[in-house]
């Protein structure tokens, strides 16, 4: 289809705001322009410069750079592309509208192209700057996560609330905690009315321990040997990392900015990640070994540790149905792990003491179970 070569538009001479009816021909050295008042009526291509008229629906503004600040306003985009259909090679400085549609395509295409980019990227790099990231979030910003999200996995009406109980475990874990150089932490622990055989590390300082796990140690050195493991999850701040190697990319900022407000919308993805995610086998070395460190420096015996270990192995079922699998599955317990264990705490040789008495003990574990049996028959 051949293109029109005689157009109609507006000329402003840049000294009044009154518009003149013009008409345009396009020539093959220029614009020759009908209707200017005591103006050169031909604008070389080479000083024409458009200003307006790049995207869809817009007018064309084309200026000529001299001294009146000539303004050319041409209504319809197709004389563009009668332009560069009929003087394409003066006009190549000019916008042509035939290339929008291609610049889109190109523009969706390279979007379609960074999605897998923009995976490996967040795929591998994020788990590789996971522990930098960590290092980075303040530790007033994992304190607020932590008292959150102790309130979504752990509820106050299913705590066990049993004085005595509450009151051992607590020896335990400041007898641990005591040893350590001052930390931004302060650590509580909460042990939830559940058969679960599991215990969890969260941000911040929280311990917590259900009934079941409490119920299948047989000594207090057994669940000082877990909680020493636990806490050291806190120390080395493994649960934060574990939350931002998996969370979008959105509250990893925040955490970052220390952005309060975003911490619920961090808990709702947290609380679910932190039960169903697991360490890295280098995470629970780490727990392990500085858990073990925590224990020998408390002067606790390390035995107790080594003997739930062992418990764990020897007891671990093949699926799922499993009611040790829960912790196992989160925990993962090797042979040579409990070697290396033997081998630290027979290294160390430091003298070490027993705890509370076995026979109470045994009744302590029982406590969470029966305050479950009042709270449920108050009369």
């Amino acid at each position: 289809m051949s293109a029109s070569s005689t157009w109609h538009g507006q000329y402003f001479d840049g000294q009044s705001p009154i518009a003149h009816r013009v008409s345009i021909d396009i020539t093959p050295t220029g614009l020759r322009i009908h209707g200017i008042p005591d103006r050169p009526c031909l604008w070389p291509y080479s000083e024409i410069h458009q200003t307006q008229g790049h995207y869809e629906g817009e007018e064309v503004r084309l200026e000529r750079r001299n001294n009146h600040h000539d303004l050319l306003v041409v209504a319809d985009a197709k004389f563009l592309v009668a332009l560069h259909r009929l003087a394409p090679s003066e006009v190549g400085h000019l916008h042509n509208p035939h290339t929008r549609t291609r610049r889109v395509w190109l523009t969706v295409a390279a979007g379609l192209l960074a999605i897998p980019l923009l995976w490996v990227v967040y795929a591998k790099g994020v788990p590789a700057l996971a522990g930098p990231l960590t290092n980075l979030i303040p530790y007033s910003w994992e304190n607020h996560l932590g008292e959150a999200l102790i309130e979504e996995i752990a509820p106050v009406n299913e705590r066990c609330t049993d004085s005595q109980l509450l009151e051992k475990t607590n020896i335990l874990v400041q007898a641990l905690v005591s040893t350590v150089e001052p930390t931004p932490y302060t650590f509580r622990i909460a042990i939830i009315d559940k058969p679960i055989l599991n215990a969890l590390a969260l941000p911040g300082g929280y311990i917590v321990v259900f009934r079941g796990l409490l119920e299948s140690t047989e000594t207090p050195e057994e669940f000082a040997g877990v909680l020493a493991h636990e806490i050291q999850h806190v120390l080395q701040r493994h649960g934060m990392r574990l939350l931002v190697q998996n969370m979008t990319l959105g509250l990893i900022i925040g955490a970052l900015t220390g952005d309060v407000s975003g911490i619920m919308a961090f808990v709702f993805e947290g609380a679910h990640l932190l039960q169903s995610l697991s360490y890295s086998r280098s995470a629970e070395e780490e727990a392990d070994r500085e858990g073990m460190a925590l224990l020998l420096a408390a002067g606790i015996n390390p035995k107790g540790m080594l003997s739930f270990f062992n418990y764990l192995k020897e007891q671990h079922g093949e699926n799922d149905h499993d009611p040790l699998w829960r912790y196992l599955s989160t925990h993962p317990t090797a042979g040579d792990r409990v070697e290396k264990l033997l081998a630290q705490a027979e290294a160390a040789g430091e003298s070490t003491h027993n705890l509370f008495p076995l026979d109470n003990w045994q009744h302590i574990t029982t406590l969470c179970k029966g305050d479950s049996e009042k709270k449920a028959n108050p009369n």
